[in-house]
């Protein structure tokens, strides 16, 4: 895990020009890698079968020069003990006998009596137990070399053979000869020969233990297949070097003794090894000069885009006169061409957003005469209104029969509805902006709703409507805000819940947001807003539904009246509705509640 999240970090940290880099060495570096292991295998195997032929013509040569030893040995003991020749003076004898290593020539009778001594040294007699072994081994008339027998501590071959009259001839000679051929056999550092007897004894080893010893080896399945006559190679595992070899190996004609050359493995990898290194050398050179190019050629692709992302950065931040620099002297074509491409969708920008920038503010102006010219027309309708208003109330003081007082009446209920509507366009023409000034008061929110509640008992009496005040007990009466802004806002919730519901109570819930935020919500259960139009009903002269407007009285101007009110305080408001089912609009003021301001709260009143 911890390995993977460094990969990560890292990964995060890499930049284009490294990856592009990175990716390229691998590209280079993979075939250099499958190559120079290839190329060591092919040189190993051209190695191997190297060996395998040499070794096994070393082991055949081998094989002939021990077989005319043995030859030349049966020869010599054959000529001593057919034409009973002495050695007393006879000088020639003696080296003849000394120089196949004979210790001694000997003569037995069928009971085992020594009758003939040809001794080059003194010796003792072979025990019992042996000159049986080596009668049963001697043929009559035919003269045979023994395995390996161990004679006064010393590994011995005997020659020996049987006459008509079973009389035994054996003659002792040392194996000498045999550890010096094996010495001078010898190639790379432990590369070596072995010889053993037609049992699977070891004659000459490297090993002096072994030789001494007469170690068994038949075990080994390249002896079982060499004193089996057969010639051939093999690999196996040798445990006197502790080492996979590769040996030739073949069998001596005539003493049946096995001949092998073995060599290690890892010797033919090293050499394998060796000849690949020179490769190696020059493939690293390659692979330099790749890496080199490699970082030039990432740097080309990603100069250009790191400039790109730097400019980018610098438009981010506000810099519209940022543009991306012409690369360097030498560039893809592609990148200037991108670079040319992103500049001139630039200044397309700068140029389309001066033109925006130059309407909107041909649109400000015209809205600012419209708003000045709209509040100046209230203004001017504001007073002929109260003119009207003022007059109907005078005749309504007079002595009018009850036509005429219907017709006040009617007069008077036209005049304020059409005041309201003046108010509400002067309301909605106003800024704002939330930094202009509030007057900041301290007033009791409750009885700031019901007085707002009792305002519109009129029109909740001709709908059949009831309010249901809600302030939980732990609840502050006082807050600290504009009484005059949250008054409309109020009365705005509330009027819009009774305009669209009929036979309902509409819930006017006070909750404590955080610790001095206060949340207003008003709760109908009237013909609720589709999803589509709540996002548009805030804005000025706007209805969900005109069909149901017609029926109703108002301009669309309550909830853009109250959106402007909410900005002004900072306040954040919203809608949530289904159609059919029923609306809660909700208005959130934040730290309006000021410390020591918490007071017992009365019950809650159903209006």
């Amino acid at each position: 895990m911890r390995l993977l999240s460094l990969v990560k970090a890292l990964s995060r940290l890499a930049s284009l020009r490294s990856y592009i880099f990175i990716c390229m060495l691998i590209v280079v570096l993979v075939p250099v890698v499958y190559v120079s292991q290839q190329r060591e295998h092919q040189a190993f195997n051209r190695e191997l079968e190297k060996v395998e032929q040499s070794h096994l013509v070393i082991a055949r040569n081998l094989s002939e020069a021990l077989s005319r030893y043995a030859s030349d040995l049966t020869a010599t003991f054959d000529y001593f003990v057919g034409d009973g020749v002495t050695l007393q003076g006879n000088e020639a004898a003696q080296e003849l006998l000394a120089t196949y290593g004979f210790r001694y020539i000997l003569s037995f009778d069928p009971k085992g009596r020594l009758k003939g001594d040809l001794s080059m040294t003194s010796r003792s007699l072979p025990s019992p137990d042996l000159l049986n072994e080596l009668r049963r081994e001697a043929r009559p008339n035919y003269t045979t070399i023994t395995g390996v027998k161990q004679l006064d501590g010393e590994p011995t071959l005997f020659a020996v053979r049987r006459d008509t009259q079973e009389n035994l001839y054996i003659g002792a000679f040392d194996t000498s000869y045999l550890s010096n051929v094996q010495k001078k056999v010898a190639f790379g550092e432990r590369g070596h020969a072995m010889i053993v007897d037609k049992n699977g004894r070891v004659l000459a080893h490297p090993n002096p233990e072994w030789q001494r010893a007469s170690t068994d080896v038949s075990g080994l399945k390249v002896v079982q297949h060499m004193i089996s006559g057969d010639t051939g190679v093999m690999q196996f595992y040798a445990p006197p070097i502790q080492a996979d070899v590769v040996s030739g190996y073949t069998n001596v004609s005539g003493p049946e003794w096995g001949v092998m050359v073995p060599q290690p493995l890892e010797e033919l990898r090293l050499a394998a090894r060796a000849e690949v290194s020179e490769m190696m050398r020059i493939l690293m050179v390659l692979f330099i000069v790749a890496a080199i190019m490699s970082w030039v050629l990432s740097g080309l692709i990603s100069k250009p885009l790191e400039q790109l992302s730097d400019t980018v950065a610098r438009i981010q931040a506000g810099d519209m006169s940022a543009r991306v620099p012409m690369p360097g002297a030498v560039a893809p074509v592609e990148m200037i061409g991108l670079r040319n491409v992103f500049n001139g969708l630039m200044d397309s920008l700068s140029d389309r957003k001066a033109a925006l920038q130059q309407s909107l503010e041909v649109a400000e102006s015209a809205n600012a005469y419209k708003t000045k010219a709209v509040t100046v027309l209230s203004h001017e309708m504001r007073t002929p209104l109260n003119g009207i208003i003022g007059a109907n109330e005078l005749l309504g003081s007079t002595e009018l029969s009850e036509p005429q007082k219907r017709y006040s009446a009617m007069i008077k209920t036209s005049s304020e509805t059409l005041l309201k509507h003046v108010n509400d366009v002067l309301d909605a023409s106003q800024p704002t902006q939330p930094s202009m000034t509030t007057n900041q008061s301290v007033f009791n929110l409750k009885d700031l709703l019901s007085d707002i509640v009792e305002e519109n008992g009129p029109m909740l009496m001709s709908r059949k409507n009831s309010v249901k005040l809600d302030v939980p007990q732990d609840q502050p009466l006082f807050v600290k805000s504009d009484r005059v802004k949250i008054r409309k806002i109020a009365s705005n919730l509330i009027a819009n819940a009774t305009k669209f519901s009929d036979h309902n109570t509409i819930q006017v819930i006070v909750t404590n947001e955080e610790d001095t935020d206060v949340k207003i919500r008003v709760v109908d259960s009237g013909i609720g807003i589709k999803r589509q139009d709540q996002t548009k009903i805030f804005e000025p002269f706007t209805v969900a539904d005109g069909s149901y407007n017609r029926r109703t009285e108002g301009t669309g101007l309550g909830l853009s009246i109250l959106a402007s009110a909410a900005k002004s305080l900072e306040a954040t408001f919203g809608v949530e509705s289904e159609y059919g089912v029923g609306s809660t609009f909700w208005v959130s003021f934040p730290d309006i509640l000021p410390s020591g301001t918490m007071n017992a709260q009365s019950p809650n009143r159903q209006t």
